[in-house]
């Protein structure tokens, strides 16, 4: 575990310089004007941007709980919305590589067994990568147009990347369900000489069982499987709403609509989950910039990429982190207070 530990705040930190230096290069000689865009943001618009991300990590906890109660039908949505704030406590230092093993590690602290923690990690994932899929396929029916105008012949690349993204949902739940594929990668790590590689097909065969169990269940529950997958979307709504709300405090003009804002954000998120980078590093940022520049400027589109990222990933670790304490304060001076109650009685 402490090896463990010590390669992933390795890899935050390699992660961390990279994203700096990708935004160096973006920023150039715009840093200056950069700057004075983000001067302009309100205080208000901050507390506002603070709210959505607080509303992310308390929705993601409500989609949380309806999967863990298909386990556990005690599960409560506070400790839901908690295990969402938890999630968001370690999403930025980490890069999201360690959001799902502290769910996990979450769950299974709160009553569920650990298997069952790992199949809730692995389905929420799958959701929250469809709901991307299908946010960023709204918004291309919905401002395509749009689309079109700014990027002509090149939208053909937009959807290539769209493409690819949708596929790689359907690989996500064909590994939940697809036993024939399950068996025929069990196969050919069988037939692999090295015993390391047999006991692994052993461990993920085992693994491969549960989780198509577990999904299998869940999908059985159709009630349940919408309301999971509307908060995976509506979730999301917080996050991609950012760039039209910075664009608002810093000027007057609007040359997008919030429509259009939060469509060419999740086509942002869409496209850059085609590069296999913890967190989106760099293939968020060039994306965003290639995105956006056509519609307000590089200067502006920097800005509210540096507000987008600020307050997604970072301040909502600082949030969660406040939340997380108040939280656990609150628990310690209640019991604290109901022990002296019963002492004087």
């Amino acid at each position: 575990m402490k090896q463990e530990w010590k390669k992933t705040v390795g890899l935050s930190a390699l992660f961390a310089l990279l994203t700096g230096l990708v935004l160096w290069q973006l920023v150039g000689e715009n840093g200056a004007e950069v700057a004075l865009l983000l001067a302009k943001l309100q205080p208000k618009t901050m507390a506002l941007l603070c709210l959505c991300s607080l509303g992310y990590m308390a929705v993601e906890g409500m989609g949380l709980t309806i999967l863990a109660k298909n386990q556990k039908e005690t599960f409560s949505f506070r400790s839901g919305i908690m295990a969402g704030f938890y999630m968001g406590a370690v999403r930025a230092p980490s890069f999201g590589m360690a959001s799902a093993p502290a769910l996990v590690y979450d769950l299974t602290r709160q009553g569920l067994p650990v298997e069952w923690s790992a199949g809730v990690a692995s389905i929420s994932y799958g959701f929250h990568k469809t709901a991307v899929a299908v946010v960023a396929g709204v918004g291309f029916l919905c401002y395509g147009t749009q689309v079109r105008a700014v990027f002509g012949e090149n939208t053909v690349f937009l959807w290539v990347g769209y493409g690819v993204t949708v596929l790689i949902v359907a690989g996500l739940f064909a590994l939940c369900l697809w036993q024939r594929g399950h068996r025929l990668l069990l196969t050919f790590l069988r037939r692999l000489p090295r015993r390391k590689i047999q006991k692994a097909a052993d461990e993920l065969e085992e693994r491969l069982a549960r989780l198509s169990s577990q999904t299998r269940t869940l999908l059985g529950n159709k009630k349940a499987v919408l309301l999971a997958f509307f908060f995976a979307c509506l979730k999301l709504l917080f996050w991609y709403a950012m760039p039209y709300l910075a664009l608002c405090s810093i000027q007057e003009g609007r040359p997008f609509s919030m429509g259009e804002g939060i469509a060419f954000t999740a086509l942002t998120m869409a496209l850059a989950g085609v590069i296999p980078t913890p967190g989106g590093v760099a293939s968020v940022e060039v994306i965003f910039t290639m995105l956006f520049s056509p519609l307000v400027g590089e200067p502006m589109a920097l800005a509210l990429l540096l507000a987008y990222r600020f307050f997604s990933y970072y301040a909502s670790c600082f949030l969660a982190w406040g939340v997380l304490l108040v939280v656990v304060g609150w628990q310690k001076w209640h019991l604290g207070r109901g022990h002296g109650q019963g002492m004087r009685k």
